[in-house]
This record gives structure tokens, sequence and C-alpha cells, in this order.
């Protein structure tokens, strides 16, 4: 069971289960195949690209994996980490304006970041969520209708 799904309170429903893009991936990859293709063909000190990219392809798949992004009737709900869990919930009440944002890769790709404005000064930043715009939306619509 998802810590989303674990933390529902009564009568709350999820309206938008978001993800991450695995962006990420495609340049941990890149970097592997390039020094495993180079280490192969006999150039024997690329072997650390090799190696470093493996470790990118482990981190930013522990990074995907263990992110959750929700927006239910009542809370939006953010939680990052397997070891270290680091969790956000923005009651629907407490948000001012959520914003969105990409750049050339996101756009070609279809991630951006999420800006999540709540009471007071404080604001809630979720980079490389997968289609931000139709998130934002979303989860505009569900604190209009919250208020």
């Amino acid at each position: 069971m998802s810590y989303v799904q674990s933390s529902l309170m009564n009568g709350e429903k999820i309206i938008l289960f978001g993800s991450i893009h695995r962006a990420d991936l495609y340049f941990s990859f890149t970097i592997s195949t390039i020094g495993l293709s180079f280490s192969l063909l006999g150039f024997i000190y690329l072997w650390p690209i090799f190696i470093s990219g493996v470790f990118l392809v482990c981190q930013s798949w522990a990074k995907i994996s263990s992110t959750e992004v929700a927006v239910t009737n009542k809370r939006i709900i953010i939680k990052v980490g397997h070891i270290l869990r680091n969790t956000v919930e923005l009651p629907l009440n407490k948000v001012e304006s959520i914003s969105a944002s990409q750049n050339k890769p996101g756009e070609i790709l279809g991630f951006g970041t999420i800006y999540i404005k709540s009471i007071g000064p404080s604001t809630t930043v979720i980079p490389k969520v997968c289609d931000p715009f139709r998130f934002q939306e979303i989860a505009s619509s569900a604190v209009k209708a919250h208020k």
C-alpha cells in the first residue's frame, strides 16, 4: 500500500495521482552506455564512466520509485524517499496558488515543475512532474471546489 493511500482520512478520495518523469534515467542510461561501449572497445580508462552511469541509474530509479504526488478532495500529498522520507501534506484551504513551468526539454519529453504557494511565506516545489499543466489544472480545480 502506498503512503498516499495509507494516509487518507475519512471521506477523502484521490482525485489525481501524479508521478515523476523518467528523464533522469535517460541521461543515466546514456552515460552508462557510452562508458560501457568505449570500455569494451579497449578504452579501459573509461570504466569509471560506466560505473558512474550505473550509480546514476540506481539513484534516479530510487528517486522516481520513492516519490508520490497526489491531489485529494481535501489535501495535496507529497512523499519523497524510502530511507529518509520527507512528506508534505497541504490542506486545500491553505493553498493560495498553483503554477507550473516547463523548459524546452521538459516540453519535448512532457515534464515540468509545479510550484504550490501556501498561506505564509512557504512555496512547495515539485520538480520533473509528468504533464505539469494537467496537474496544475486538476489541483487548482480541487482548491476552488474546496473553498
